[in-house]
């Protein structure tokens, strides 16, 4: 299925976690039927996200320059 945009096994209750493009909520029920043919489905939809955060080979997470070196311009801009 082309919709479909990323495929997760999890543990715990549900095997599968999906991440599927459905612009309508037609296209988001055939999905669901599709899918629904092999195993229980039950849906979420997604309100908003936060953009993750770079992690090191330490699995810490790194501080994003970018982020800080846009905010600082973005201050100045405000202070002129």
């Amino acid at each position: 299925m082309p919709e479909m945009i990323e495929v997760h096994r999890v543990t715990g209750e549900d095997c599968f976690i999906v991440r599927a493009f459905a612009p309508s909520p037609s296209d988001l029920e055939r999905i669901v039927d599709v899918l629904g043919r092999f195993a229980a489905v039950t849906t979420s939809v997604v309100l908003s996200s936060e953009s993750p955060k770079p992690i090191d080979r330490q699995g810490q997470a790194k501080e994003d320059n970018r982020t800080q070196v846009h905010l600082n311009t973005n201050n100045l801009a405000a202070i002129d």
